[in-house]
């Protein structure tokens, strides 16, 4: 194989990935929600209310700020364009 046939191979490679990527998004977002929601719930009682609330707000615009990225790479054909943007 040359190296342009490699590299092109290698490209589509990483879009699939990205893609791939992209696609499971919001279903991990959810999982990650649902899961912080558990974990907060058992603190309850066993740490102050005001370092749970922190620890969970921290987490939701974690995944805030993913779901932001996910309707961004949806919404436009810029980040599939540039897919070293796309994967940061």
């Amino acid at each position: 194989m040359d190296a342009a046939a490699h590299s092109d191979l290698d490209r589509r490679i990483r879009a699939e990935q990205i893609r791939m990527l992209y696609r499971q998004l919001p279903t991990s977002t959810a999982g990650n929600i649902a899961g912080a929601l558990l974990l907060s719930g058992a603190l309850i009682g066993e740490q102050p209310w005001w370092a749970i609330a922190a620890w969970f707000g921290c987490v939701a615009a974690n995944q805030a700020w993913r779901l932001y990225l996910y309707f961004v790479y949806v919404k436009g054909d810029r980040l599939r364009q540039d897919l070293s943007r796309a994967a940061q």
